[in-house]
């Protein structure tokens, strides 16, 4: 049967795939076609992908999202992120409704309220997923054990649920309140606009874990350390304008620069041990987007911090790490200075104050995040 929504009909690559399974959309593939589908998951799923005409990681995500909500299942009875002919049916079906204005596409539920003479009631209290995302600052970049992005043991009252495949099988569930605790992560290299693609690929498997399990986007939690720091506050803005409203934000050493601070050290100091070690603390400013600011933390150290002369632009602050990456306080934030907790302070290497700072600030980040999870149970 021809499709029959606007977007899709007389497409002739998307009428193929509704018909024939050699024509099959897969990832990989792109096109205007593909760019067609992508409009359809935004519209109907509110995925949070790029329409680029890729098909992309992202795109595939989405693919599986849409079909995990709706159980459409290829012949091995399995979730796939091939765009078929049921896909396609039921991708064009919903689009034709949404075109028509109906209550299809994703729009509230068809049920009645007795002594309400009105087609659609109010739909039904929806179950809320609390979502823990976790930036880690590595050599490569690649995935994060839900354990590593918030250890089970820090909320040992959660539960996990029992029999769910897949990235499913890692969620966990308050007992006490009926939510549920959804953990994502991913290693990063990576700040700035090189990690959009790593903000996207997040967003798509926080879709995924909340349609998948007919959640409600309940409270947001982002931390990372080192380039996962400054990724982690970077991704509350990204993500504060896509919709999403995050509730905590804790950065641990995020990787700053001397090009992103107007603060230079003393330049003419009275302790010599201040050209190694400047007693001044460089300022950031940058955008946590809608998070509460009470709910903004940012753990630093500044053992790593040095100094170096520049002709045309005096004293700057430097280090011996990759890029010169220094470290301190961030405007808006409560700020924790770990220097003096840290072991041998001044015997370590910028590398291992830095790792140190890790160690410290990820603890105190993950036992935030925890007492706030357990606040309400």
């Amino acid at each position: 049967m021809a499709l029959q929504s606007q977007l899709f009909r007389g497409d002739p690559k998307l009428e193929a795939a509704a018909v024939s399974d050699p024509a099959h959309i897969l990832s990989g593939a792109n096109g205007p076609h593909v760019g067609k589908i992508q409009l359809a998951l935004v519209q109907l799923d509110g995925a949070a992908i790029a329409q680029d005409s890729v098909y992309g990681p992202s795109t595939a995500v989405a693919v599986r999202a849409f079909k995990q909500k709706r159980q459409i299942l290829n012949s091995q009875g399995r979730i796939d992120d091939i765009v078929g002919k049921k896909t396609m049916a039921a991708l064009d079906g919903e689009m034709l409704a949404k075109e028509r204005g109906s209550a299809g596409g994703g729009g509230r539920l068809g049920f009645k309220i007795v002594g309400d003479d009105t087609p659609f009631g109010p739909p039904p209290p929806r179950q809320v997923g609390d979502v823990v995302v976790r930036f880690q600052g590595a050599f490569a970049e690649g995935g994060l054990t839900p354990d590593s992005v918030l250890s089970a043991r820090r909320v040992l009252i959660y539960k996990r649920v029992p029999g769910s495949p897949g990235i499913f099988a890692a969620v966990l569930v308050n007992p006490f309140n009926g939510r549920f605790l959804l953990r994502v992560g991913r290693k990063t290299t990576t700040i700035g606009a090189a990690s959009l693609g790593v903000f996207a690929s997040v967003l798509s498997e926080m879709q995924v874990l909340l349609l998948g399990l007919q959640l409600a986007p309940g409270k947001i939690f982002i931390h990372g350390s080192s380039s996962g720091g400054r990724n982690a506050i970077d991704f509350a803005a990204h993500a504060t304008r896509l919709g999403f409203k995050p509730h905590l934000v804790a950065s641990v050493d995020a990787a700053f620069f001397q090009a992103d601070t107007s603060s230079r050290p003393d330049p003419n100091p009275v302790d010599p041990n201040e050209l190694d070690h400047p007693k001044r603390i460089p300022d950031f400013s940058v955008d946590a987007g809608s998070t509460p600011q009470s709910n903004r933390h940012n753990f630093f150290q500044t053992i790593g911090n040095h100094t170096r002369g520049s002709l045309f632009q005096g004293v700057l602050f430097t280090s011996k790490m990759k890029g010169e990456e220094i470290h301190g306080r961030v405007v808006g934030f409560r700020n924790n200075d770990l220097s003096r907790f840290l072991p041998r302070p001044l015997l370590l290497t910028d590398d291992e104050a830095h790792g140190e700072c890790g160690i410290r600030g990820n603890a105190d980040a993950e036992r935030l995040i925890a007492d706030d999870l357990l606040l309400n149970t």
